[in-house]
């Protein structure tokens, strides 16, 4: 399967009611749209948060060129081929937003031309935890979108070296696993860990939850694919801007919702 095309698309998504700040508010996102289309129908779609759409368009399409042709599933070797040439260095803050979307895209097109039988184990935090519960819930929602096959799904506890013994069993039991995914950092250390003990390093799909700085140079060195960075300070400023706002008579109602972002070795 080969990448046949990549298109920009810029879009401006007005939100459901303005988000206020104290110094203002905020009445939709802009963005860009980038579409991964390949040579066996699978379509991918992966988008990326501007303030300068048209920059992102135009970059985007330049950049483009680096992938139709290649697989999808080549993504990473595009992304280190494209920062070692050098030129897109000089404007990092677009190039990465425009490598972030498009590689979203790549692997969403990825996921869909797989289909069924991508082999996967799910690392489960607390049980108790209500956000051990929603990631797992998320994870379980990925499973059936791409069709993968959940081989076993465990809890850890969070905890790195209790998900090395898991991981270590679960190698055990299952030696053509594909992918992990793990409800947080630690446990991902720990994944990472027991693959390397098993001569597997680079060769299994490792995703992780947090983006502490411990799993920075395992993205680097490819033995995890990606993390999830959800801006925890900014999510206690926002608890704190609205607990105040609330004291002086505003009235809320539903959820706020606050960033999310994958990371990858692109965006270290």
């Amino acid at each position: 399967m080969r990448i046949a095309r990549v298109t920009a698309t810029p879009l401006a998504v007005p939100l459901v009611r303005p988000f206020h700040w104290r110094s203002g508010a905020q009445e939709g996102a802009n963005l860009v749209l980038f579409t991964v289309e390949t040579d066996e129908g699978a379509t991918g779609y992966g988008e990326s948060i501007c303030e300068h759409q048209s920059a992102v368009v135009a970059y985007g399409e330049l950049m483009a060129r680096a992938f139709v042709g290649r697989s999808p599933g080549d993504v990473e070797a595009i992304l280190r081929d494209l920062w070692r040439e050098g030129r897109w260095r000089f404007t990092p803050h677009w190039s990465q937003q425009v490598l972030s979307g498009i590689e979203v895209a790549c692997w969403d097109a990825l996921g869909k031309a797989l289909g069924k039988g991508g082999k996967v184990v799910i690392l489960e935090g607390n049980p108790e935890a209500d956000n051990a519960k929603q990631r797992k819930l998320g994870f379980d929602d990925s499973v059936k979108a791409f069709g993968l096959k959940l081989l076993d799904s465990k809890t850890a506890h969070w905890e790195t070296e209790e998900a090395n013994t898991l991981m270590t069993n679960f190698l055990t039991q299952h030696p053509d696993i594909q992918g992990v995914m793990a409800a947080n950092d630690s446990m991902a250390l720990g994944v990472v860990k027991a693959i390397d003990a098993a001569g597997k390093s680079g060769q299994i799909k490792v995703v992780g939850f947090d983006n502490i700085p411990a799993v920075g140079p395992l993205l680097k060195e490819g033995k995890m694919l990606a993390t999830v960075e959800q801006y925890g300070a900014q999510m206690a400023a926002m608890g704190i801007d609205y607990g105040l706002r609330e004291l002086a008579g505003e009235k809320f109602s539903g959820w706020v919702k606050t960033d999310v972002k994958l990371i990858t070795a692109n965006d270290l």
